[in-house]
């Protein structure tokens, strides 16, 4: 593996989670949140992520690799719907079962949340570029690479999902666990329609529909955890 390649996967399996672990701090905070900036910031970050590993990825062994080659339109309409209607089942599963469990998110999480239609604009503009970022860096890039160096396809969904986890730790436990779930999901799309294609789509709508849909129905707090925002 070249030196590019272990440097790249190094920083999506190791660093990124660990800098996501260390924003745990974030989600205990109980103070207020420029939104907008946070989304801007965060949208800059993913693309990076997922311009480098589209670059390197390419360069090393083509955009099939990747998952980027054409897909039937039937199986990519089937699949991305059946992903996302799955993990977003799952989403709705756990915050039923943190309820009954009593578990109550962070007020920090609450404040995500787009209020103003600017805002609603910025984060509908992030869902699409972490959707196509954040597929094409740890199911397209980093599954794809851990390949080459003979882990099993499997395996390979299991480690960039748990690195996926760890990296969107400022949702707290239960956002670790959701969203590792959901890189699993994705990666299981990856493997066996050989396409990124529909998982892609499923990861935006799933986050499109979380963060401007449902919202805070998604958070175990009684209220919604509006009066924390206000």
């Amino acid at each position: 593996m070249h030196l590019v390649d272990q440097i790249l996967l190094g920083v999506l399996l190791i660093l990124a989670p660990v800098n996501g672990v260390a924003q745990l701090a974030l989600a205990r905070k109980n103070q207020e949140l420029a939104r907008i900036p946070v989304y801007v910031s965060s949208g800059i970050f993913i693309f990076v992520l997922g311009a480098a590993s589209a670059i390197v990825g390419v360069m090393a062994a083509g955009p099939a690799s990747l998952g980027l080659a054409p897909i039937d339109p039937l199986m990519f309409v089937a699949w991305s719907v059946a992903v996302a209607a799955a993990v977003l089942g799952i989403m709705m599963l756990f915050t039923w079962i943190a309820r009954a469990a009593g578990l109550r998110d962070s007020p920090f999480l609450a404040r995500l949340f787009p209020r103003t239609r600017r805002e609603r604009a910025c984060f509908a503009g992030l869902s699409f570029v972490a959707g196509t970022g954040e597929e094409i860096a740890y199911r397209g890039y980093a599954m794809s690479t851990l390949g080459m160096m003979s882990v099993g396809p499997w395996m390979a969904a299991a480690v960039t999902s748990v690195a996926f986890g760890l990296l969107h730790s400022y949702q707290g436990v239960r956002g670790i666990v959701t969203t590792g779930v959901a890189g699993f999901a994705f990666a299981a799309s990856f493997i066996l329609t050989r396409s990124i294609w529909p998982a892609m789509a499923a990861h935006i709508m799933i986050d499109l529909v979380a963060g401007l849909v449902l919202g805070e129905k998604l958070l175990t707090h009684g209220d919604g955890g509006t009066d924390a925002c206000a």
